[in-house]
This record gives C-alpha cells, structure tokens and sequence, in this order.
C-alpha cells in the first residue's frame, strides 16, 4: 500500500523480522503477512524467522496471487545434522513438520464434520 511503499523507499536496509506472531490474533497475523510481503516487493530485503503456519501461509498465497519469487528457507534437523532446504512459496508451500502437523490436523478436523 502507499504507506508501506513510502516507508519502504525512504529506508533500503535489510530487515530482520524476529516473529512474536503467535500472540496475534490470526486476522492480524494476515495483515503482518501483507505488509511483510510489501516490503519485499519494494526492493528491501526482508528476513523472517518464525513457526507460524498462518503466516507462512500467507505469504505464499501473496506469491501465488501476485505470480512473484518469495524465498523459503526451511531449517531440518536429519539425524541430528541441521540442513537448510530452499524453496519458492509461489510454488506452494515447503515441506517441513510445522505445516505438515498443521495439515494434519485441519484434515482430521474435517473428517470429524463429515
């Protein structure tokens, strides 16, 4: 949006986001995603750590609308070895325990409705 896009041009270092998203609420954490997503697209480079499936989500919906590279780093712990996988939100989600559970879940959760 133009706030987002003025801030964004005003100021072109990296950006660290270190998430306490999980005290959002989930409307809220859509909203994050959005204005994250904004600032990546107005040259800043952005950073984000979080376990948050809501705005992963997000973000990779934002990728897909807007037909943009959005880079996901997953972080695997294999064998007790920490290995970094890299993946494009525009091509969906990556692969990793946090979004599987999640999957799960909502897939369970549905089953009991039907």
């Amino acid at each position: 949006n133009g706030q987002t896009g003025a801030l964004c041009k005003s100021h072109q270092q990296p950006f660290l986001f270190l998430t306490k998203e999980a005290e959002l609420h989930p409307r809220a954490i859509r909203v994050l995603g959005n204005m994250i997503y904004d600032f990546s697209q107005s040259g800043i480079q952005v950073f984000v750590s979080t376990h948050n499936y809501f705005l992963l989500k997000q973000l990779e919906l934002k990728a897909r609308e807007n037909k943009t590279e959005v880079q996901c780093c997953s972080l695997r712990n294999i064998d007790g070895v920490i290995k970094a996988e890299f993946s494009d939100l525009q091509n969906g989600m990556p692969g990793n325990p946090i979004v599987e559970v999640a999957l799960e879940l909502f897939d369970q959760e549905v089953a009991l409705k039907n």
